[in-house]
C-alpha cells in the first residue's frame, strides 16, 4: 500500500522505519520484509518533482560547485538507482585497513565476503565481480570493473509496498528526530507537501534506519532542536565531516594492445579492464588508493598514427588507442564537510553548505599512479601512455559519489556510528548508505552500499527476533 498520509495510529504499527529507498534502504526492507511490519519513507514521489527536487539545493563550494551534490541527491522513488551508470566494484581488503594518512574501518573484508556476494546477486551481477584484484606483472593489479545493465530501484519499491508487511510513505520529509533522554529516538518530525511539520512519536523497541543518502543522513542528524541544543544523533560532533567524492578524470591517452590486457575472472560478465597499484607500491610512493581504466576505443591524437606505427613495430603486434580513465580515492579531511544554513526549505529543513576541496595528494595520487602504471605497462609490452598534466591538475571532477558524512568507527570520538551502523548512544537509530565510509577506496560505492545494508539486516533481524 502506498501512502499520501499517517492514519490515525501514527507510527505504532511499524516494527522499523526506514528512510529512503534506494541502494542502502531496500536490501534492509527485501531481507526483513516477512518478519517485521516496514515502514519505508520517501521524501519524493513516484515520479520526480520539482518541488522536492528544490529541497536537494544546497550552497556550494570548492572543486565541487553550481548544484552538483543535488544533482546527485535524488528526492523520488528508488533514490540515485536513477542515476547509477552500473559500474560495479569491491573495496580491495586493504582499502578497509588503516594507513597512508587513513582511518581503518572497524569491519574487515572477511566480514563483508558473505554480503558482498549477496549484493551482487540482487543488482544482477555474477558472485565472481567481488573477487579481489590479481597480480599483473611486478607493480599493478588487474582490478576489472563490471559494469552491464543498471538495476532500478522504483518498481521494487512499489511491489514491496503491495505486500501486506511494507508500506510506503511518499512526500514526507523526514526533518529531524526528537530524543529527551538521549538514548533512544522517541520521535520523528515528518512534513508532507502540505501542512506543517508534525512530531510523530516512537517508543524504545522500534527501530529506525536514515537510508536517504550522504547529504540526506547529514542533514537530518545536523538539525538544530528548538532550544538550540546539540542535534539528536550528533554528541560526537562528527556529524558532516569527511565529505568524500571519487576524483575522476581521463589522465592519460593509451595505446594498448587489447590482446594482451588481462581477462577478467571467470564467470564476470560485461566489464571494463581497470588496474590499480600494488599495495606496496602505494605505501612506496605514498599514493592513495586509484582505478586506472582501459576506456575505448577513441579517436588517435593528430600525431597519433605515426607513434602508433613506431609501437606496433616495437611491441609486435596492433595497438589501438583509449583512453586510461583514474577514479581516485579523496584522503578524508575533516574541513571538507557540509553544515546547516539559517534559511530552510519548504519542508522545514535548515539548507546545506558543503565544502569539498581536493588536497595536493588527492591530485598527485592520479599523476604518479598513472605514471607508474605507464612504466609497468610498457616494461610488460601491454601499451604505451601519454599522460595529460593539465586534464589532472585542472579538470579533476568526480562521480556522483557522496561519502564520509556519518562514518562508522569504534568511538564516537572519531565516528557517528559503531561497526552495526548504530549511532552512538541510541538504542534504536541507525544508519546506512555510503555516508558511512570512513574511507572511500577507489571503486564505485554502490556494491558496498548495498553489502553493508545486507550486512545491517541480519544485525536488525537479530534485534527484532529478540524483542
Amino acid at each position: 500500500m502506498r501512502l499520501t498520509h499517517l492514519g490515525a495510529e501514527g507510527l505504532a504499527p511499524y516494527d522499523l522505519i526506514i528512510v529512503g529507498t534506494s541502494f542502502a534502504a531496500l536490501p534492509v526492507a527485501v531481507t526483513l520484509a516477512s518478519r517485521a511490519r516496514i515502514l519505508l519513507i520517501d521524501g519524493g514521489d513516484v515520479l520526480e518533482r520539482d518541488d522536492a527536487t528544490a529541497q536537494t539545493q544546497t550552497d556550494d563550494y570548492g572543486h565541487f560547485s553550481d548544484g552538483y551534490w543535488a544533482g546527485h541527491w535524488i528526492r523520488a522513488v528508488g533514490g540515485t538507482s536513477r542515476r547509477w551508470s552500473g559500474v560495479v566494484a569491491a573495496l580491495e581488503e586493504e582499502d578497509l585497513q588503516a594507513g597512508r594518512g587513513r582511518p581503518g574501518w572497524p569491519i574487515t573484508r572477511a566480514e563483508l565476503a558473505d554480503p558482498y556476494t549477496r549484493a551482487a546477486a540482487w543488482l544482477g551481477r555474477p558472485r565472481a565481480v567481488c573477487t579481489p584484484a590479481r597480480p599483473f606483472g611486478d607493480t599493478l593489479l588487474a582490478a576489472p570493473l563490471s559494469h552491464d545493465t543498471p538495476r532500478r530501484l522504483p518498481d521494487l519499491a512499489l511491489d514491496l509496498a503491495r505486500g501486506p508487511q511494507v508500506d510506503l510513505l511518499v512526500g514526507h520529509t523526514l526533518v529531524r528526530l526528537v530524543s529527551a533522554d538521549r538514548r533512544f529516538v522517541e520521535g520523528l518530525v515528518l512534513c508532507g507537501r502540505t501542512g506543517a511539520p508534525r512530531l510523530w512519536p516512537l517508543t524504545a523497541g522500534q527501530l529506525t534506519v536514515l537510508a536517504c543518502g550522504g547529504l540526506g543522513n547529514a542533514q537530518v542528524l545536523l538539525q538544530p532542536l528548538p532550544d538550540c541544543g546539540v542535534p539528536v544523533g550528533n554528541e560526537s560532533e562528527q556529524v558532516g565531516r569527511y565529505l568524500m567524492e571519487h576524483p575522476h578524470v581521463a589522465s592519460a591517452d593509451v595505446l594498448v594492445r587489447t590482446d594482451r590486457l588481462p581477462p577478467p575472472p571467470a564467470g564476470f560478465g560485461p566489464g571494463i579492464a581497470a588496474f590499480r597499484l600494488s599495495a606496496a607500491t602505494m605505501t612506496r610512493h605514498d599514493l592513495l588508493a586509484c582505478s586506472l581504466a582501459v576506456q575505448g576505443p577513441m579517436p588517435a591524437a593528430a600525431d597519433g598514427l605515426e607513434v602508433q606505427r613506431y609501437f606496433e613495430r616495437a611491441f609486435g603486434g596492433a595497438l589501438a588507442w583509449a583512453a586510461l580513465f583514474a577514479r581516485t580515492e579523496q584522503e578524508p579531511a575533516a574541513t571538507n564537510a557540509v553544515e546547516v544554513l539559517a534559511d530552510r526549505t519548504a519542508a522545514g529543513s535548515h539548507r546545506l553548505l558543503t565544502r569539498c576541496v581536493f588536497s595536493a595528494r588527492d591530485l598527485r595520487s592520479i599523476e604518479v599512479s598513472t605514471r607508474l602504471a605507464g612504466e609497468a605497462l610498457v616494461r610488460a609490452r601491454v601499451g604505451v601512455v601519454r599522460l595529460h598534466n593539465r586534464r589532472i591538475y585542472r579538470e579533476t571532477t568526480g562521480g556522483g559519489h557522496t561519502m564520509g558524512t556519518t562514518r562508522m568507527g569504534a568511538t564516537p570520538g572519531d565516528s557517528v556510528c559503531d561497526a552495526s551502523l548504530r549511532v552512538h548512544g541510541y538504542g534504536n537509530l541507525y544508519v546506512a548508505g555510503s555516508s558511512v565510509f570512513p574511507s572511500v577506496g577507489a571503486a564505485n560505492p554502490t556494491l558496498t552500499i548495498a553489502a553493508l545494508s545486507f550486512r545491517l539486516a541480519d544485525h536488525l533481524r537479530t534485534r527484532l527476533r529478540a524483542a
